[in-house]
Protein backbone atom coordinates (compact mmCIF):
# COMPACT_ATOMS: atom_id res chain seq x y z
CA UNK A 1 0.00 0.00 0.00
CA UNK A 2 2.96 1.90 0.34
CA UNK A 3 4.47 1.96 -2.79
CA UNK A 4 0.59 2.26 -4.26
CA UNK A 5 0.30 5.66 -2.29
CA UNK A 6 4.22 6.60 -3.07
CA UNK A 7 3.20 6.61 -7.34
CA UNK A 8 0.70 8.20 -6.71
CA UNK A 9 2.19 10.48 -5.08
CA UNK A 10 4.70 10.83 -7.96
CA UNK A 11 1.97 10.92 -10.37
CA UNK A 12 0.50 14.09 -9.44
CA UNK A 13 4.25 15.46 -8.43
CA UNK A 14 4.54 14.96 -12.20
CA UNK A 15 1.64 16.43 -13.35
CA UNK A 16 1.65 19.59 -11.36
CA UNK A 17 5.90 20.31 -12.12
CA UNK A 18 5.88 19.49 -15.99
CA UNK A 19 1.91 18.67 -16.72
CA UNK A 20 1.44 22.78 -16.93
CA UNK A 21 4.10 23.48 -19.51
CA UNK A 22 2.80 24.61 -22.73
CA UNK A 23 4.53 26.26 -25.58
CA UNK A 24 5.02 27.63 -29.01
CA UNK A 25 8.15 28.31 -29.77
CA UNK A 26 10.87 29.30 -32.74
CA UNK A 27 14.49 28.62 -32.34
CA UNK A 28 16.38 31.19 -34.51
CA UNK A 29 20.03 29.68 -35.20
CA UNK A 30 21.90 31.16 -37.79
CA UNK A 31 21.73 30.90 -40.60
CA UNK A 32 18.91 28.34 -40.87
CA UNK A 33 18.07 24.76 -39.03
CA UNK A 34 14.87 22.71 -39.23
CA UNK A 35 13.96 19.91 -37.04
CA UNK A 36 13.10 16.13 -38.12
CA UNK A 37 12.56 13.88 -34.71
CA UNK A 38 12.14 15.18 -31.57
CA UNK A 39 12.37 12.61 -27.99
CA UNK A 40 11.64 13.53 -24.45
CA UNK A 41 13.37 13.27 -21.59
CA UNK A 42 12.72 11.17 -17.72
CA UNK A 43 12.80 15.28 -16.88
CA UNK A 44 10.41 16.47 -19.13
CA UNK A 45 12.59 18.06 -21.33
CA UNK A 46 12.94 17.45 -24.96
CA UNK A 47 15.93 16.83 -27.61
CA UNK A 48 15.25 17.55 -31.19
CA UNK A 49 17.50 16.24 -34.25
CA UNK A 50 17.75 18.01 -37.66
CA UNK A 51 20.28 20.17 -39.53
CA UNK A 52 21.63 23.46 -39.78
CA UNK A 53 22.80 25.27 -42.94
CA UNK A 54 26.11 27.28 -41.99
CA UNK A 55 26.46 29.04 -44.99
CA UNK A 56 23.03 29.72 -45.92
CA UNK A 57 23.86 27.62 -49.12
CA UNK A 58 22.17 24.78 -48.93
CA UNK A 59 25.97 22.66 -49.83
CA UNK A 60 27.30 22.96 -46.16
CA UNK A 61 24.67 21.59 -44.59
CA UNK A 62 25.74 19.80 -40.88
CA UNK A 63 23.91 17.47 -38.44
CA UNK A 64 22.21 19.16 -35.54
CA UNK A 65 20.73 18.86 -32.33
CA UNK A 66 19.95 20.40 -29.48
CA UNK A 67 18.06 20.08 -25.89
CA UNK A 68 15.34 22.43 -24.22
CA UNK A 69 14.22 22.65 -20.94
CA UNK A 70 10.64 21.54 -20.07
CA UNK A 71 9.89 25.32 -20.34
CA UNK A 72 11.05 25.10 -24.42
CA UNK A 73 14.61 27.05 -23.19
CA UNK A 74 17.14 26.10 -25.40
CA UNK A 75 19.87 24.57 -22.60
CA UNK A 76 22.02 22.81 -24.82
CA UNK A 77 23.38 21.82 -28.63
CA UNK A 78 25.73 19.44 -30.43
CA UNK A 79 26.83 19.88 -34.36
CA UNK A 80 28.68 17.26 -36.18
CA UNK A 81 31.24 20.11 -36.97
CA UNK A 82 32.95 17.35 -39.23
CA UNK A 83 34.67 19.15 -42.64
CA UNK A 84 33.96 18.66 -46.31
CA UNK A 85 31.12 15.99 -45.36
CA UNK A 86 27.35 17.15 -45.55
CA UNK A 87 25.59 15.30 -42.78
CA UNK A 88 21.72 15.05 -40.84
CA UNK A 89 21.41 14.04 -37.16
CA UNK A 90 18.01 11.89 -39.11
CA UNK A 91 16.40 9.98 -36.30
CA UNK A 92 16.45 9.79 -32.35
CA UNK A 93 15.15 6.60 -30.45
CA UNK A 94 14.99 6.15 -26.35
CA UNK A 95 17.01 3.02 -25.88
CA UNK A 96 15.00 0.26 -23.68
CA UNK A 97 17.54 -0.71 -21.30
CA UNK A 98 19.13 2.49 -20.20
CA UNK A 99 17.61 6.25 -19.05
CA UNK A 100 18.10 9.00 -20.56
CA UNK A 101 20.33 7.25 -22.65
CA UNK A 102 19.23 7.83 -26.82
CA UNK A 103 19.80 6.08 -30.00
CA UNK A 104 20.60 8.81 -32.75
CA UNK A 105 20.82 7.59 -36.69
CA UNK A 106 22.34 9.89 -38.83
CA UNK A 107 24.59 10.30 -42.19
CA UNK A 108 27.49 11.57 -43.65
CA UNK A 109 27.90 12.55 -47.60
CA UNK A 110 30.83 13.70 -49.22
CA UNK A 111 32.13 13.96 -52.94
CA UNK A 112 35.64 12.77 -54.52
CA UNK A 113 35.94 12.96 -58.27
CA UNK A 114 33.14 11.47 -59.87
CA UNK A 115 32.26 9.97 -56.93
CA UNK A 116 29.79 9.81 -53.97
CA UNK A 117 30.32 8.46 -50.65
CA UNK A 118 27.49 8.21 -48.10
CA UNK A 119 27.68 6.34 -44.50
CA UNK A 120 24.75 5.81 -41.86
CA UNK A 121 26.27 6.34 -38.35
CA UNK A 122 24.37 5.73 -35.45
CA UNK A 123 25.73 7.31 -32.06
CA UNK A 124 24.66 6.76 -28.03
CA UNK A 125 24.43 9.64 -26.99
CA UNK A 126 23.39 10.64 -22.62
CA UNK A 127 21.17 13.84 -21.08
CA UNK A 128 24.15 16.37 -21.90
CA UNK A 129 24.30 15.62 -25.81
CA UNK A 130 27.73 13.90 -25.61
CA UNK A 131 28.47 11.08 -27.29
CA UNK A 132 28.72 7.59 -25.45
CA UNK A 133 29.48 5.31 -28.44
CA UNK A 134 29.42 5.70 -32.29
CA UNK A 135 29.37 3.03 -35.07
CA UNK A 136 29.97 3.73 -39.14
CA UNK A 137 28.23 1.97 -41.57
CA UNK A 138 29.72 2.48 -44.93
CA UNK A 139 27.41 2.17 -47.84
CA UNK A 140 29.04 1.32 -51.57
CA UNK A 141 30.46 3.70 -53.93
CA UNK A 142 27.93 5.64 -55.45
CA UNK A 143 24.53 4.38 -53.33
CA UNK A 144 23.10 6.93 -50.86
CA UNK A 145 20.84 5.68 -47.84
CA UNK A 146 19.06 8.14 -46.02
CA UNK A 147 16.99 7.14 -42.39
CA UNK A 148 13.57 7.37 -42.74
CA UNK A 149 12.21 5.68 -39.52
CA UNK A 150 13.18 3.37 -36.70
CA UNK A 151 11.08 0.61 -34.93
CA UNK A 152 11.78 -1.37 -31.73
CA UNK A 153 11.12 -5.18 -31.72
CA UNK A 154 12.51 -5.62 -28.31
CA UNK A 155 15.19 -4.39 -26.22
CA UNK A 156 18.02 -5.19 -28.38
CA UNK A 157 16.35 -5.72 -31.71
CA UNK A 158 15.87 -2.57 -33.90
CA UNK A 159 14.96 -1.81 -37.59
CA UNK A 160 15.47 0.70 -39.53
CA UNK A 161 13.87 2.12 -42.82
CA UNK A 162 15.86 3.86 -45.04
CA UNK A 163 15.53 5.40 -48.83
CA UNK A 164 18.07 4.25 -51.56
CA UNK A 165 19.15 5.87 -54.31
CA UNK A 166 22.72 6.02 -56.60
CA UNK A 167 24.85 8.54 -58.35
CA UNK A 168 24.12 8.70 -61.11
CA UNK A 169 20.11 8.75 -60.48
CA UNK A 170 18.26 6.17 -61.74
CA UNK A 171 14.96 5.37 -59.64
CA UNK A 172 14.11 5.36 -55.60
CA UNK A 173 14.07 2.89 -53.24
CA UNK A 174 13.82 2.00 -49.89
CA UNK A 175 15.96 -0.02 -47.69
CA UNK A 176 15.30 -1.70 -44.13
CA UNK A 177 18.59 -2.54 -41.48
CA UNK A 178 18.03 -4.68 -39.07
CA UNK A 179 20.34 -4.15 -36.35
CA UNK A 180 20.92 -5.99 -32.95
CA UNK A 181 21.84 -3.69 -30.16
CA UNK A 182 24.66 -1.85 -29.66
CA UNK A 183 25.97 -1.80 -33.51
CA UNK A 184 25.59 -5.42 -34.61
CA UNK A 185 24.54 -5.10 -38.48
CA UNK A 186 21.96 -8.80 -38.27
CA UNK A 187 20.75 -8.08 -42.15
CA UNK A 188 19.47 -5.71 -44.54
CA UNK A 189 17.42 -5.65 -47.23
CA UNK A 190 17.15 -3.32 -50.80
CA UNK A 191 13.81 -2.52 -52.85
CA UNK A 192 14.78 -0.56 -55.61
CA UNK A 193 13.22 0.19 -59.42
CA UNK A 194 14.94 1.50 -62.26
CA UNK A 195 12.45 3.92 -63.76
CA UNK A 196 8.55 5.21 -63.30
CA UNK A 197 7.42 4.65 -60.12
CA UNK A 198 9.98 3.41 -57.58
CA UNK A 199 9.65 2.92 -54.13
CA UNK A 200 9.21 5.83 -51.84
CA UNK A 201 9.70 4.82 -48.25
CA UNK A 202 6.80 6.02 -45.45
CA UNK A 203 6.57 4.23 -42.28
CA UNK A 204 7.32 0.79 -41.09
CA UNK A 205 5.41 -1.09 -37.37
CA UNK A 206 6.70 -4.32 -36.27
CA UNK A 207 3.83 -6.90 -35.39
CA UNK A 208 4.81 -8.26 -32.17
CA UNK A 209 2.22 -11.11 -32.59
CA UNK A 210 3.10 -12.82 -35.73
CA UNK A 211 6.35 -11.45 -35.94
CA UNK A 212 6.24 -9.60 -39.06
CA UNK A 213 7.19 -6.38 -40.30
CA UNK A 214 5.28 -3.99 -42.26
CA UNK A 215 6.60 -1.61 -44.35
CA UNK A 216 4.63 1.65 -45.72
CA UNK A 217 5.62 2.84 -49.06
CA UNK A 218 4.44 5.33 -52.17
CA UNK A 219 5.10 3.51 -55.19
CA UNK A 220 4.95 0.09 -57.30
CA UNK A 221 3.96 -3.69 -56.51
CA UNK A 222 6.53 -5.66 -58.62
CA UNK A 223 4.16 -6.93 -62.21
CA UNK A 224 1.54 -5.07 -61.63
CA UNK A 225 0.47 -2.07 -63.14
CA UNK A 226 -0.65 0.19 -59.83
CA UNK A 227 2.25 2.71 -59.86
CA UNK A 228 0.53 5.28 -57.63
CA UNK A 229 -1.33 5.28 -53.72
CA UNK A 230 0.44 3.70 -50.20
CA UNK A 231 1.50 0.18 -50.54
CA UNK A 232 2.17 -2.51 -47.46
CA UNK A 233 5.38 -4.93 -48.23
CA UNK A 234 5.64 -7.34 -45.40
CA UNK A 235 8.39 -8.79 -44.41
CA UNK A 236 9.06 -11.73 -41.83
CA UNK A 237 12.20 -11.33 -39.02
CA UNK A 238 14.53 -12.18 -41.65
CA UNK A 239 13.90 -9.44 -43.85
CA UNK A 240 12.62 -11.98 -46.29
CA UNK A 241 9.24 -10.49 -48.77
CA UNK A 242 6.21 -12.24 -47.79
CA UNK A 243 3.30 -10.42 -49.72
CA UNK A 244 2.14 -7.10 -51.02
CA UNK A 245 -1.06 -5.26 -49.96
CA UNK A 246 -2.34 -2.26 -50.81
CA UNK A 247 -3.57 0.35 -48.12
CA UNK A 248 -6.75 2.39 -48.33
CA UNK A 249 -7.15 4.06 -51.55
CA UNK A 250 -6.98 7.74 -52.15
CA UNK A 251 -3.95 8.64 -50.17
CA UNK A 252 -1.88 11.05 -51.80
CA UNK A 253 1.50 11.34 -50.96
CA UNK A 254 3.80 10.70 -46.92
CA UNK A 255 1.28 8.41 -44.58
CA UNK A 256 2.23 8.28 -40.63
CA UNK A 257 1.37 5.04 -39.02
CA UNK A 258 0.94 4.16 -34.73
CA UNK A 259 0.48 1.40 -33.10
CA UNK A 260 -3.29 0.89 -31.55
CA UNK A 261 -3.06 -2.50 -29.71
CA UNK A 262 -0.61 -5.51 -30.31
CA UNK A 263 -2.98 -6.41 -33.37
CA UNK A 264 -4.06 -2.91 -35.00
CA UNK A 265 -2.44 0.22 -36.04
CA UNK A 266 -3.63 3.81 -37.22
CA UNK A 267 -2.50 5.03 -40.59
CA UNK A 268 -2.70 8.58 -41.47
CA UNK A 269 -2.30 10.81 -44.72
CA UNK A 270 -3.97 13.41 -47.02
CA UNK A 271 -6.21 11.99 -49.25
CA UNK A 272 -8.38 13.54 -52.34
CA UNK A 273 -12.12 13.55 -52.62
CA UNK A 274 -13.75 14.70 -55.75
CA UNK A 275 -11.72 16.62 -57.37
CA UNK A 276 -8.24 16.42 -56.30
CA UNK A 277 -7.48 20.51 -57.28
CA UNK A 278 -10.27 21.00 -54.48
CA UNK A 279 -10.46 18.62 -52.31
CA UNK A 280 -7.01 17.67 -50.26
CA UNK A 281 -7.23 16.77 -46.39
CA UNK A 282 -6.68 14.47 -44.05
CA UNK A 283 -7.86 10.58 -43.48
CA UNK A 284 -7.53 7.83 -40.94
CA UNK A 285 -8.11 4.49 -40.78
CA UNK A 286 -7.76 2.12 -38.26
CA UNK A 287 -6.52 -0.96 -39.16
CA UNK A 288 -6.12 -5.16 -38.07
CA UNK A 289 -3.81 -7.00 -40.12
CA UNK A 290 -4.39 -4.60 -42.95
CA UNK A 291 -7.83 -4.72 -43.12
CA UNK A 292 -9.78 -1.60 -42.31
CA UNK A 293 -11.98 -1.55 -38.40
CA UNK A 294 -12.99 1.96 -38.53
CA UNK A 295 -12.05 5.41 -40.52
CA UNK A 296 -12.23 9.15 -39.72
CA UNK A 297 -12.15 11.90 -42.55
CA UNK A 298 -12.76 15.27 -41.38
CA UNK A 299 -13.03 17.55 -44.71
CA UNK A 300 -12.07 21.41 -44.92
CA UNK A 301 -13.13 24.10 -46.90
CA UNK A 302 -12.86 23.49 -50.48
CA UNK A 303 -10.22 25.46 -51.73
CA UNK A 304 -7.89 25.15 -49.06
CA UNK A 305 -5.50 21.79 -48.63
CA UNK A 306 -4.76 20.06 -45.24
CA UNK A 307 -1.72 17.91 -45.67
CA UNK A 308 -0.80 15.53 -43.21
CA UNK A 309 3.12 16.52 -42.86
CA UNK A 310 5.99 15.01 -43.86
CA UNK A 311 7.32 12.41 -41.18
CA UNK A 312 4.89 11.05 -37.99
CA UNK A 313 1.37 12.56 -37.86
CA UNK A 314 -0.49 10.31 -35.26
CA UNK A 315 0.26 8.98 -32.42
CA UNK A 316 -1.70 7.95 -29.22
CA UNK A 317 -1.64 9.37 -25.44
CA UNK A 318 -3.61 7.15 -22.85
CA UNK A 319 -7.10 7.27 -23.59
CA UNK A 320 -6.70 10.02 -26.39
CA UNK A 321 -5.54 10.28 -30.41
CA UNK A 322 -3.35 13.36 -31.63
CA UNK A 323 -3.73 14.18 -34.98
CA UNK A 324 -0.94 16.65 -36.94
CA UNK A 325 -1.53 18.41 -40.37
CA UNK A 326 -1.08 21.35 -42.10
CA UNK A 327 -3.32 23.76 -43.12
CA UNK A 328 -3.25 26.30 -45.99
CA UNK A 329 -0.67 24.29 -48.03
CA UNK A 330 0.22 25.05 -51.20
CA UNK A 331 2.07 21.86 -52.56
CA UNK A 332 3.39 23.90 -55.56
CA UNK A 333 5.26 26.02 -53.34
CA UNK A 334 6.63 24.02 -50.27
CA UNK A 335 8.49 24.05 -48.45
CA UNK A 336 9.20 27.69 -49.03
CA UNK A 337 5.49 28.80 -49.12
CA UNK A 338 4.96 32.55 -49.30
CA UNK A 339 1.69 32.16 -47.31
CA UNK A 340 0.72 31.65 -44.13
CA UNK A 341 0.31 28.09 -43.59
CA UNK A 342 -1.71 26.74 -39.42
CA UNK A 343 -0.69 23.63 -37.48
CA UNK A 344 -3.53 22.10 -37.31
CA UNK A 345 -3.97 19.56 -34.27
CA UNK A 346 -7.06 17.09 -33.97
CA UNK A 347 -7.74 15.18 -30.76
CA UNK A 348 -10.33 11.85 -30.84
CA UNK A 349 -11.12 9.23 -28.46
CA UNK A 350 -10.34 5.90 -28.97
CA UNK A 351 -12.96 5.67 -31.25
CA UNK A 352 -12.06 7.81 -33.85
CA UNK A 353 -14.71 10.23 -32.85
CA UNK A 354 -13.26 13.94 -32.75
CA UNK A 355 -13.43 16.22 -29.64
CA UNK A 356 -11.50 19.15 -30.52
CA UNK A 357 -9.47 20.92 -33.32
CA UNK A 358 -6.66 23.69 -32.90
CA UNK A 359 -4.94 25.56 -35.32
CA UNK A 360 -1.51 27.63 -34.29
CA UNK A 361 0.52 29.48 -36.38
CA UNK A 362 -0.84 32.14 -38.99
CA UNK A 363 2.33 34.09 -39.22
CA UNK A 364 4.88 32.20 -41.41
CA UNK A 365 4.43 28.45 -43.00
CA UNK A 366 4.74 25.82 -40.67
CA UNK A 367 5.66 22.26 -41.64
CA UNK A 368 5.27 19.63 -39.26
CA UNK A 369 7.78 16.47 -39.46
CA UNK A 370 7.25 14.89 -35.92
CA UNK A 371 4.84 14.48 -33.26
CA UNK A 372 5.27 12.55 -30.17
CA UNK A 373 3.38 12.04 -27.19
CA UNK A 374 4.31 13.45 -23.59
CA UNK A 375 4.68 12.35 -20.47
CA UNK A 376 1.66 14.25 -19.22
CA UNK A 377 -0.82 13.02 -21.71
CA UNK A 378 -0.31 15.68 -24.28
CA UNK A 379 1.74 15.96 -27.37
CA UNK A 380 4.91 17.26 -28.75
CA UNK A 381 5.46 18.58 -32.59
CA UNK A 382 8.18 19.97 -34.32
CA UNK A 383 9.26 21.12 -37.88
CA UNK A 384 10.25 23.82 -40.33
CA UNK A 385 8.75 27.25 -40.12
CA UNK A 386 10.12 29.33 -42.58
CA UNK A 387 9.45 33.18 -42.37
CA UNK A 388 8.74 34.59 -46.45
CA UNK A 389 8.60 37.78 -45.10
CA UNK A 390 12.37 39.02 -44.73
CA UNK A 391 14.87 39.43 -46.87
CA UNK A 392 16.82 36.38 -45.83
CA UNK A 393 13.79 33.99 -46.14
CA UNK A 394 14.76 32.72 -43.00
CA UNK A 395 14.04 28.68 -41.59
CA UNK A 396 14.05 27.75 -38.41
CA UNK A 397 13.30 24.89 -36.27
CA UNK A 398 9.96 25.43 -33.97
CA UNK A 399 8.62 22.97 -31.21
CA UNK A 400 4.86 23.13 -29.96
CA UNK A 401 3.92 21.48 -26.55
CA UNK A 402 0.16 21.33 -25.87
CA UNK A 403 -1.57 19.62 -23.31
CA UNK A 404 -3.92 17.04 -22.96
CA UNK A 405 -6.89 18.95 -24.73
CA UNK A 406 -4.42 20.08 -27.67
CA UNK A 407 -4.32 23.81 -25.92
CA UNK A 408 -1.20 25.96 -25.29
CA UNK A 409 -2.56 27.35 -22.24
CA UNK A 410 -0.09 30.78 -21.65
CA UNK A 411 -0.04 32.68 -24.96
CA UNK A 412 2.78 35.98 -24.75
CA UNK A 413 0.87 39.43 -25.34
CA UNK A 414 3.45 39.52 -28.32
CA UNK A 415 3.36 36.64 -29.71
CA UNK A 416 2.85 36.81 -33.93
CA UNK A 417 1.53 33.46 -34.04
CA UNK A 418 -1.96 32.72 -32.98
CA UNK A 419 -4.24 30.04 -31.83
CA UNK A 420 -7.38 29.32 -32.81
CA UNK A 421 -10.67 27.08 -32.05
CA UNK A 422 -12.74 28.34 -35.44
CA UNK A 423 -10.54 29.59 -38.71
CA UNK A 424 -11.81 32.08 -40.77
CA UNK A 425 -10.20 31.74 -44.15
CA UNK A 426 -9.28 33.38 -46.33
CA UNK A 427 -8.49 36.89 -44.49
CA UNK A 428 -8.52 39.10 -46.31
CA UNK A 429 -11.01 38.09 -48.32
CA UNK A 430 -13.37 39.50 -50.70
CA UNK A 431 -17.11 38.06 -51.25
CA UNK A 432 -16.80 34.37 -49.54
CA UNK A 433 -15.81 33.78 -46.17
CA UNK A 434 -14.95 29.62 -44.72
CA UNK A 435 -15.03 28.84 -41.37
CA UNK A 436 -13.38 25.22 -40.29
CA UNK A 437 -14.00 24.72 -36.45
CA UNK A 438 -15.08 21.55 -34.64
CA UNK A 439 -17.18 23.20 -32.27
CA UNK A 440 -21.06 22.36 -31.76
CA UNK A 441 -24.12 23.98 -31.94
CA UNK A 442 -21.46 27.41 -32.74
CA UNK A 443 -22.51 30.83 -34.14
CA UNK A 444 -20.43 33.51 -35.75
CA UNK A 445 -21.01 37.17 -34.76
CA UNK A 446 -19.74 39.78 -36.89
CA UNK A 447 -19.46 43.45 -35.75
CA UNK A 448 -18.72 46.35 -38.36
CA UNK A 449 -16.56 49.08 -37.09
CA UNK A 450 -19.71 51.08 -35.44
CA UNK A 451 -20.22 47.97 -33.78
CA UNK A 452 -23.15 47.19 -35.23
CA UNK A 453 -24.17 43.39 -36.02
CA UNK A 454 -24.01 42.50 -39.87
CA UNK A 455 -23.88 38.96 -39.78
CA UNK A 456 -24.71 36.47 -37.42
CA UNK A 457 -25.03 32.44 -38.59
CA UNK A 458 -24.70 29.23 -36.99
CA UNK A 459 -21.33 27.23 -38.38
CA UNK A 460 -20.60 23.49 -38.29
CA UNK A 461 -17.82 21.81 -39.45
CA UNK A 462 -17.05 23.74 -43.01
CA UNK A 463 -19.38 26.87 -42.97
CA UNK A 464 -19.23 29.14 -45.99
CA UNK A 465 -21.06 32.61 -45.90
CA UNK A 466 -21.19 35.31 -48.57
CA UNK A 467 -19.62 38.56 -47.49
CA UNK A 468 -20.54 40.62 -50.91
CA UNK A 469 -23.35 42.77 -49.19
CA UNK A 470 -20.20 44.10 -46.44
CA UNK A 471 -18.82 46.65 -47.18
CA UNK A 472 -15.04 47.16 -48.01
CA UNK A 473 -13.39 47.81 -44.19
CA UNK A 474 -12.44 45.92 -40.81
CA UNK A 475 -14.54 43.61 -39.11
CA UNK A 476 -15.06 42.10 -35.55
CA UNK A 477 -15.89 38.67 -35.02
CA UNK A 478 -16.30 36.15 -32.32
CA UNK A 479 -18.00 32.57 -32.42
CA UNK A 480 -20.36 31.66 -29.31
CA UNK A 481 -21.31 28.21 -28.06
CA UNK A 482 -23.88 28.11 -25.25
CA UNK A 483 -23.12 31.84 -24.58
CA UNK A 484 -19.33 31.60 -24.12
CA UNK A 485 -17.06 33.32 -26.20
CA UNK A 486 -14.84 30.67 -27.94
CA UNK A 487 -12.87 32.38 -30.23
CA UNK A 488 -12.60 35.97 -31.86
CA UNK A 489 -10.91 38.41 -33.56
CA UNK A 490 -10.75 40.79 -37.15
CA UNK A 491 -11.85 39.97 -40.48
CA UNK A 492 -10.81 42.44 -42.88
CA UNK A 493 -12.71 42.69 -46.36
CA UNK A 494 -10.95 44.32 -49.66
CA UNK A 495 -12.58 46.23 -52.72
Amino acid sequence: MKNIFLLLILSINYTFVYGQNTFFKVYDIEPHNVAYNAIETSAGGFILTGKIDKSSSLDNEKGYAFKISPEGIKTKEWINDKPDVTSIFCLIQKTLNYNDTFLVVGTEDSISGDNMYNKVILYYINDDLEIVSKKEFPADVNERFGPEKIEIASDSIIYILSGYSTSPFEGVGLSVFKLKLPYDSLNSMVAYYNGVGGYFPCDLIYNHIDNKLNVFYYGIIPNKQDRGSIKIMQLDTNLQILNYATAPNRFLSNIGTTRYNDTSYLIAGTVSGGSISLYQHIMVYWMNNNDTIKGLEYMNNPDTILFSGAGENIITNRNNIFITGCYNFNPSQAPWQDEPTWIQITKTDMELNVINTHFYGGDAYYHPYDIIPTLDGGAFITGLRYNYTVPEHKWDAFALKVNEDGMVTDVPENASWKVKEALLYPNPGINTLYIQTTLKNATLEMYDANGRLVIQQNINETTTINTSALNPGMYFYRVMQKGEVKDSGKWVKQQ
